[in-house]
């Protein structure tokens, strides 16, 4: 994720690829998972229902 933070910050001249930079980071590298995983926590943790 990190590279793609990256690349988009310094590399690209508008945010025009953003979209598929957005797509790959949620489903080929897991981000999706990883929000899902937080909002159960803090569901847990009573700071949202």
């Amino acid at each position: 994720m990190k590279e793609y933070q990256v690349k988009v910050l310094f590399d690209e001249p508008d945010a025009s690829n953003w979209p598929k930079y957005h797509e790959e980071l949620m489903n080929k590298y897991g981000g999706q998972d990883m929000i899902d995983a937080y909002t159960e926590q803090i569901k847990a943790a009573g700071v949202i229902k």
